[in-house]
């Protein structure tokens, strides 16, 4: 069985003891966002500055806006989760003893980018529906109790663990994308194998996880230090599963 305790001490004692090709590889990912981001904010934006300066605008150039707003977001979300997640793969260069350059994160993402951007996307819409929905069903409650206020307060506090549950439900596609080069779905069963075979260690996994998030606050940390932590702690636990089957499957054949 996978232990998340001991695989976030192992990620610990990585990080700790080689701290800079996570930080090199973090600070990669830092120019990244900070290119990524300005665009992203932009298209988010874009419906709303023609709704207050589009004098004469016709309701078909809105609607084609707005469409062209949500499709230039995803995609830049989509391209920084992909470059993100390739830590995974900078994890296990580091685990393996492979040189690891300030760049090896891009050549990664390079590598497996169709594998990292299909389950970025599925991440994302899972996320986004649950959360459309929570708040869709907490606001039509709310109005039918005459605009109480207690159940939005509510369904913001189930909100934010429950999507960080259902997003690290898919987290472990990545490991398994970046190691095995299996495609999108080959490594979402895998994800989702893992986890059955280890629910309370993932569940604990998780926990240390969202705890970590908590640090993301606070400028350039997220990249520099939560993101390479939480990264080697997932690959660890993902090659402990791996061994703990191996050994199951050798025990079957010898029987």
């Amino acid at each position: 069985m996978a232990n998340a305790v001991e695989a976030y001490k192992e990620a610990w004692d990585a990080y700790s003891n080689n701290p800079k090709p996570y930080i090199l590889n973090g600070l990669a990912l830092l120019l990244v966002t900070l290119i990524v981001l300005p665009v992203i904010l932009a298209a988010s934006f874009a419906p709303a500055l023609l709704d207050r300066f589009g004098i004469g605008v016709t309701d078909a150039t809105r609607l084609l806006v707005v469409a062209l707003s949500m499709v230039v977001s995803m995609a830049f979300a989509v391209a920084v989760s992909a470059i993100t997640k390739s830590f995974y793969g900078v994890c296990n260069d580091l685990a393996e003893g492979t040189k690891v350059e300030w760049h090896s994160l891009y050549g990664h993402a390079r590598r497996s980018w169709k594998a990292l951007a299909g389950i970025a996307i599925i991440q994302i819409i899972f996320v986004t529906v649950l959360a459309a929905l929570i708040a869709g069903a907490s606001a039509m409650i709310s109005q039918a109790l005459l605009g109480s206020p207690v159940l939005v307060i509510l369904a913001v506090i189930i909100l934010v663990p429950v999507a960080i549950l259902v997003a690290m439900l898919f987290e472990p596609a990545y490991p398994i994308a970046l190691v095995e080069y299996a495609g999108v779905f080959g490594s979402i069963r895998k994800g989702f194998g893992l986890i059955r075979r280890n629910p309370v260690q993932f569940l604990i996994l998780v926990i240390f996880t969202g705890l970590l998030e908590v640090l993301n606050f606070v400028p350039m940390v997220q990249q520099l230090f939560t993101t390479p932590l939480n990264a080697s702690a997932l690959l660890i636990f993902y090659k402990q599963d791996r061994v703990e089957k191996g050994k199951e499957k050798a025990g079957r054949r010898k029987r």
